[in-house]
Parts: structure tokens; sequence; C-alpha cells
């Protein structure tokens, strides 16, 4: 059975945690790209949490999204929902993980 890849991980919903970023870090090497909703936070999520990348999901979400995970989605943790969930879900590799919050 091929080892799934760790190399990205998206996080969305909950970036005002520097613990929101700890999934994808675990993984050794992995970039953590925030998802948030101007870019202001994007910019407190980059240079105050830690993010390697932020996505604005109001602007040309798609296109920050190719940039900022060239290489697909191998981990998404998202509990917001909507076109945002629904476009990176479209960008995971195969054997990507996607766990729920509940």
């Amino acid at each position: 059975m091929p080892k799934a890849r760790r190399d990205s991980g998206v996080l969305g919903g909950h970036r005002r945690s520097r613990h929101g970023r700890q999934p994808a870090r675990q993984a050794k090497g992995a970039r953590a790209v925030g998802i948030a909703g101007r870019p202001e936070k994007c910019k407190f999520a980059v240079e105050e949490l830690g993010y390697d990348a932020c996505v604005d999901h109001r602007r040309r979400f798609q296109d920050q999204l190719n940039a900022a995970t060239p290489n697909g989605v191998d981990g998404l943790f998202e509990n917001v929902g909507g076109q945002p969930f629904a476009r990176t879900m479209a960008q995971m590799n195969d054997l990507a993980a996607s766990p729920s919050a509940a």
C-alpha cells in the first residue's frame, strides 16, 4: 500500500490559535496554510501565529489556494464549511486526511 504524503495541511475556522497549526506541523517539513476572511487576518495568521501561508476566502480563493499548495493538499481540518471547504477538498491528494471535529 502506498504511503500518504504529508506536505501541506490546510486549516480553516480556527486561525486564532497557535495550536490550530499543530496538526500540519506533526508531519516533519509540512506546511501549515490557514484560511481567513480578511487580509489583516491572514497577516496575523502568518506573522503572529506562524502559519506558512494564509488564503483569504473572500478574494480569488482558488488562485491563492493553488499558489499556497502547489503540490495539492495532504491534510484538511475545516470546521466552517461552504465554498472554501468544497474547493479545498477538490485540491486534496490521494490518501490525504480530513478529520472532523464533533
